[in-house]
């Protein structure tokens, strides 16, 4: 079984490691305060606290990919997800024909604020850092 401060420690250096890679053409811009909690609350993205909420259930310690970095465990799904609402946030001005269209055809995949044409032109813009289509990326997320 992993420990939470080996999950938490493979998934701040993810952060740190997607984030350089991500902004990297923004030198003015700063990272959000990724906070990994061992509990049972939902991820989010505070824009107006430059915040990112990655939670982990404890019964999550025991997935066999926990600490498999290039798989997708739990907590990259959910860091991937609130870092394309970061970068929506901090470089998405208006949306693309691309994200217009994926927003027409995924926009019930999810529910709740900022699922919105910007999010989607977010998800095609770094789908390819994950080697995806955005539809792939829209499937892992």
């Amino acid at each position: 079984m992993a420990t939470f401060e080996d999950v938490k420690s493979l998934a701040d250096a993810t952060y740190q490691r997607i984030w350089r890679d991500w902004y990297k053409d923004f030198p003015d811009m700063r990272p959000a305060h990724q906070d990994l909690q061992l509990c049972d609350l939902s991820a989010g993205y505070s824009h107006s606290r430059n915040w990112l909420l990655n939670p982990i259930c404890d019964g999550n310690l025991d997935d066999c990919d926990i600490l498999d970095a290039d798989a997708w465990p739990i907590w990259k799904i959910q860091l991937v997800h609130e870092m394309l609402h970061e970068y929506q946030a901090k470089v998405i001005s208006s949306p693309s024909s691309v994200g217009i269209c994926l927003h027409a055809r995924f926009r019930a995949t999810f529910c709740g604020k900022g699922h919105d044409e910007k999010f989607f032109t977010a998800i095609a813009e770094k789908a390819s850092y994950f080697g995806m289509t955005p539809e792939d990326l829209i499937a892992h997320i």
